[in-house]
């Protein structure tokens, strides 16, 4: 059994096993963690922007932050499904790979080279130079965001505008502190969550690049259809969480830019020529071809597991077709004995006759053809790239379904603004 994982030992859980956030298994507790993550990243703040008791404009901080459906999709929604989704890709992740091993996909020879292999993916994960680079990011991103919320004249629970009027950006504000908790912790929690993915998910594709590159043991009458590998688009297939909640982060962060930051109001000044609705249509496109193409990998070798089989069956099934012509052949002048072969009459449709001794051989080679013939036709059906029909629709709904009430608020926002048709 290889003890593979994603996520183990990297800097980030052994940070969460010393808060005691670790089950036995060395797993996260994923309700305990989520309830922290919603307590650094979206409560204090909102305690924040109740704490501070100022009004500008009419405008309430805590009022506005409470109703804020972004910082809601963001921290309530979002970040615990992306937590929550690591157990999730894990667990089906280390199945597959001692399946490798349990099932002969790799022959004796290969098996040390594909452990160091493993071994050096779960290093790799675990790197604190990445973990450090990733922080310095997040801050880096999160820092930048609330600096641009800072100069953007606009009065919200991030700063407050004195004279919103003669405010022209970018211009310095006045920022409430859950906009700066906001900016220091709650945006780079966020970048952090999205960037750990990122690398975790190179890390897995070098993995499988690693792999599609050793000698594995295919065999194209295999019942998935895949050549043994059809558990692959398992494992793909999990990776739609991170597809919905991606999804949802560029939905809900558009939604709010369109009607809530928006200088208008109400109306739609966000179209689907723009560039936001082009990045919302590639996204449903793209993200789920990205967790397809590593299936990729493995097209040439199983094309030519595939080829090698239709040759050697092809070349059996003409072994025995010689052999039943050269014994009918060899019976047609001493025939004793009118016998219908014991076979299937819409795949064998013949009449023979032939003497008691010679009927044997040729009724056993027949079966023989006929066996061949059903491998052939497997073989025949065997697919030279693991991709579930089911499986990959599970990433291209997940993909889409944040998106969809996007359109809807396009389209009614269009309907029923004054000046549209």
């Amino acid at each position: 059994m290889v003890n593979f994982s994603l996520f183990r030992n990297d800097p980030f859980n052994k940070l969460l096993s010393k808060l005691g956030l670790l089950n036995q298994k060395g797993k996260p507790r994923v309700v305990w963690v989520i309830l922290l993550e919603i307590l650094i990243a979206w409560a204090i703040p909102a305690l924040l922007a109740m704490a501070q008791r100022v009004s500008v404009n009419f405008f309430s901080p805590a009022d506005a932050y409470l109703f804020d459906f972004a910082a809601i999709g963001q921290f309530i929604i979002v970040v615990p499904i992306l937590i929550a989704a690591e157990p999730y890709v894990d667990e089906e992740i280390e199945w597959d790979i001692n399946h490798l091993f349990l099932s002969n996909l790799i022959n004796k020879e290969s098996c040390e080279k594909f452990k160091k292999i493993i071994a050096s993916a779960e290093k790799a994960q675990a790197w604190k130079g990445i973990f450090i680079l990733i922080l310095v990011l997040s801050f880096g991103f999160g820092l930048s965001y609330g600096i641009g919320e800072f100069t953007n004249c606009s009065d919200n629970w991030h700063a407050l505008v004195a004279n919103l009027d003669k405010c022209q950006a970018p211009k310095w504000e006045s920022p409430t502190w859950a906009g700066w908790w906001n900016t220091i912790f709650s945006q780079a929690i966020l970048i952090f969550v999205h960037l750990r993915w990122f690398w975790k998910v190179i890390v897995w594709y070098t993995v499988l690049w690693k792999l599609s590159r050793m000698r594995l043991h295919l065999h194209a009458t295999h019942p998935d259809q895949f050549g043994g590998l059809g558990f692959l688009a398992n494992i793909q297939s999990r990776f739609s969480l991170l597809i919905l909640a991606v999804g949802l982060d560029i939905a809900i962060t558009d939604s709010y830019k369109i009607f809530i930051e928006s200088k208008s109001g109400a109306v739609m000044t966000l179209t689907f020529t723009s560039i936001s609705g082009i990045g919302a249509i590639a996204y449903v496109v793209f993200a789920p071809l990205l967790f397809l193409i590593p299936l990729l990998f493995f097209w040439g070798s199983l094309s030519e597991t595939k080829r090698q089989s239709i040759l050697r069956y092809s070349s059996l099934a003409m072994k025995y077709s010689n052999k039943i012509e050269s014994l009918l052949q060899g019976t047609e002048n001493k025939i004793s004995k009118v016998e219908i072969l014991n076979a299937d009459p819409e795949k064998f449709p013949v009449l023979i006759s032939i003497d008691v001794v010679d009927s044997r051989e040729i009724k056993e080679a027949m079966e023989h053809l006929g066996a061949l013939r059903e491998y052939y036709a497997t073989i025949q059906k065997m697919h030279t790239l693991p991709l579930d029909f089911q499986k990959t629709r599970q990433l291209f709904i997940s993909a889409i379904s944040p998106i969809i009430p996007l359109v809807i608020q396009y389209v009614l926002t269009n309907l029923f603004t004054p000046g549209k048709t």
